[in-house]
C-alpha cells in the first residue's frame, strides 16, 4: 500500500455513526478504536446561553435505536488511522508514506497474473517505481491522482459556503462541555459544532459567514480563526489551552462519473465523492464503500465469484454516494444559515435552526448508516421470499443463547467472519416444521447443492426458537452448522420469519441482507449463489 501523505497528526474525521462500528466490529477493529475513543451518548443545544430542547444532534438518537451501538464513537483519524495501519502490518504488509502515483496503464500480456502496471515516484524525491498488481484501487482523496489519470469526471457543484474547524484542549463555561455532541445556534457563525474527542481534546467548528470571509478570506490565521472560536462561544467563555490542529475549507458536493473503470481501477472515499463534514458522513461512508468493495475484491481474486460481481460496487455505492450529496446540500446549507428552497414555507413558520433539525429528522436512519439500501439485483434478491426487512438492507443484529448459556449473545458477535457468507437457518417451531427441517437437510447433503459447491466461502447457523437441550431432542438430527437459541421468538419475528414455517435467510460478508427462501425452496438458494460464484474446482467443506 502507498500513500502519498504521511500519517495524520491529527483533525480531519473525527465522528463514526453505529452501521460504521458495526462494520468495524466485524474486521475486529472497533474494540481497539472503543478503547481510544469518546464515546458521546448525549448532546445538548444552545441559543442565547439556554437549552433548546429537542434539536440538534439528539434527534439521531432516535435512529439508532435498532442497533446496540447507540452512540457516536469520537475519534480522531490520526488514531484510526494508526490502529488500521497496526493490523494491517499484522498481516505482514507495509504502508510505504510519501508516493505518488504518476501513471498507471492496464497491460495483461506480461503474463504474471497482474492487470495493472502503476508507476509511483517519492513526493519529496526523485526516484521512481514500477509496480504490478491485480487491481488499483484509488483512495487517495478528493483531489484524487488515480481519478485525475483516468479521467473521470467529478459531477457536482461547489458551493459558496466556507467552514473553519479548530481541534485542541478548551476551557468553557458552557455546561455539559462533554456532552459528546452538541451545537450552539447563532446569528454570526453558524450552527457551532462542539465535539469531545478522544483524550483531553474537543472540536470546534464554525460557519465563515460571507461577512467574515470577506474579512479573511480563504487565508485565515490559526489567531484569527482562534478569535473567531471565542467570538462563536458566546455568551459562554472559551479559553483556548491548546491548539492541536486548524482547517478552512470551502464545501464541494460531486460524485464522481465512475467508481469502476475499465474493469481494474475502482475509487473509494473522499476519491469518489466530496461533500461538508455537517453531518459527519467522511469517514463513515468510506468505511460503507471499504466493506463494500473489500469482500468482493478479495473473493475475486481467490477465484469465488465472477468478474461481474466487481460491478456491484458501482452499483450499489455510487447511488448512495448520490443520496448523500442530497442530504449534504441541505445539511450544509441549514447549518451556513440559508434555508434550502424546500423547507422555504417551513422557514417561514419557524426558525431556520428547526428547519436544520427537521432536515436531521428526515434522514437520521441513513446519516447513521442503519437505513441504507442497495438496489435489487442478482447480490439482493427478493423474488423469492420477502422479509420484514429488505433484501439489500442491513441484516439486524439480534441477541441468541449458545447451549447452556445464561446469557444472549449478540448475532453480530457471533457472525465474526470476514469475506464470508453466512446461512441463516431459522428454524421455525420444530415441532411443526420437522419434516421440512428433514427434507432440507437431505437436499443440503446433495453433491448439487451450495453447501457442496461452496462451502469454503460461507457458515451455516441454526437459531431455534423456544428452548433446546440439544439440536438431535428439537430437530431430530444435527444442526445446520452452529446451533443457537431465541428464547422468545424475538430474532425470529425481527426477521419476519413465521414460526409454522421458518425460512432459510442469506446474509451476505457485509452483513446486508442477499436472500431468502422457504425449506421447500432450497434449490432456489442454490440458483443465487450460482448467479455470482464459481462453483468448480474448490474442495467441499463439511458444514452439516
Amino acid at each position: 500500500m502507498y500513500d502519498r501523505k504521511t500519517q495524520e497528526k491529527f483533525g480531519r474525521a473525527c465522528s463514526l455513526y453505529p452501521r460504521t462500528c458495526e462494520l468495524l466490529e466485524r474486521e475486529d477493529l472497533f474494540d481497539q478504536m472503543a478503547q481510544v475513543a469518546f464515546i458521546a451518548r448525549n448532546s445538548v443545544t444552545y441559543k442565547n446561553g439556554q437549552l433548546v430542547p429537542g434539536r440538534g444532534w439528539q434527534v439521531m438518537w432516535k435512529a439508532m435505536l435498532d442497533s446496540f451501538h447507540q452512540y457516536f464513537l469520537n475519534i480522531r483519524q490520526k488514531y484510526s488511522e494508526e490502529i488500521f495501519r497496526t493490523n494491517y502490518e499484522s498481516f505482514g504488509y507495509e504502508v510505504q508514506y510519501g508516493w505518488e502515483v504518476v501513471g498507471y496503464d492496464i497491460d495483461k500480456s506480461i503474463g504474471d497474473g497482474c492487470n495493472v502496471t502503476v508507476r509511483i515516484q517519492q513526493v519529496k524525491g526523485s526516484e521512481q517505481k514500477t509496480v504490478r498488481c491485480k487491481y488499483l484501487v484509488g483512495a487517495d482523496g478528493g483531489r484524487s491522482q488515480i481519478r485525475r489519470l483516468s479521467n473521470i469526471r467529478m459531477e457536482g457543484d461547489q458551493t459558496t459556503f466556507n467552514w473553519v474547524r479548530l481541534d485542541g484542549k478548551y476551557k468553557t463555561d458552557m455546561p455539559f462541555p462533554d456532552a459528546g455532541a452538541s451545537s450552539i445556534e447563532t446569528e454570526t457563525h453558524g450552527n457551532v459544532l462542539w465535539v469531545r474527542l478522544d483524550g483531553d481534546a474537543h472540536r470546534i467548528g464554525y460557519v465563515l459567514s460571507p461577512r467574515l470571509y470577506e474579512k479573511y478570506g480563504d487565508n485565515i490565521t490559526e489567531e484569527q480563526a482562534m478569535y473567531e472560536a471565542v467570538e462563536a462561544m458566546k455568551p459562554f467563555s472559551l479559553e483556548i489551552e491548546r491548539l492541536d490542529w486548524m482547517t478552512r475549507y470551502s464545501i464541494n458536493q460531486r460524485v464522481a462519473e465512475h467508481f469502476f473503470f475499465k474493469d481494474y481501477v475502482f475509487l473509494a472515499g473522499d476519491a469518489g465523492h466530496t461533500h461538508s463534514s455537517g453531518f459527519a458522513q467522511g469517514m463513515n461512508t468510506g468505511v460503507h464503500d471499504a466493506t463494500n468493495l473489500s469482500w468482493k475484491l478479495a473473493g475475486t481474486i481467490k477465484g469465488w465469484y465472477q468478474p461481474t460481481i466487481l460491478r456491484s460496487y458501482e452499483d450499489e455505492r455510487r447511488p448512495s454516494a448520490q443520496h448523500l450529496i442530497e442530504v449534504d446540500k441541505l445539511a450544509s446549507a441549514a447549518i451556513s444559515g440559508v434555508v434550502p428552497p424546500r423547507y422555504k414555507q417551513l422557514a417561514a413558520e419557524t426558525s431556520p435552526n428547526q428547519v436544520l433539525c427537521t432536515i436531521m429528522e428526515e434522514t437520521a436512519p441513513f446519516t447513521v448508516g442503519l437505513g441504507i439500501e442497495y438496489p435489487n439485483s442478482p447480490l439482493n434478491h427478493p423474488r423469492q421470499r420477502k422479509l420484514m426487512i429488505a433484501q439489500g438492507s442491513r441484516a439486524p443484529d439480534v441477541l441468541l443463547q449458545k447451549p447452556g448459556a445464561l446469557v444472549k449473545t449478540r448475532l453480530y458477535d457471533i457472525n465474526k467472519a470476514p469475506g464470508l457468507w453466512t446461512v441463516l437457518v431459522f428454524t421455525g417451531n420444530p415441532a411443526i416444521t420437522r419434516p421440512a427441517l428433514a427434507q432440507l437437510r437431505e437436499a443440503l447433503e446433495s453433491a448439487t447443492s451450495f453447501v457442496k459447491k461452496i462451502g469454503h466461502m460461507i457458515q451455516l447457523l441454526t437459531i431455534i426458537p423456544g428452548t433446546a437441550p440439544s439440536a438431535w431432542s428439537v430437530l431430530g438430527g444435527p444442526a445446520f452448522g452452529k446451533m443457537f437459541i431465541d428464547p422468545g421468538f424475538e430474532a425470529h419475528g425481527r426477521y419476519g420469519i413465521p414460526q409454522e414455517t421458518g425460512a432459510i435467510v442469506v446474509v451476505r460478508p457485509d452483513t446486508v441482507l442477499g436472500f431468502a427462501a422457504d425449506f421447500g425452496n432450497v434449490h432456489e438458494v442454490d440458483k443465487y449463489f450460482a448467479g455470482f460464484c464459481n462453483q468448480q474446482g474448490f474442495k467441499a467443506r463439511a458444514l452439516i
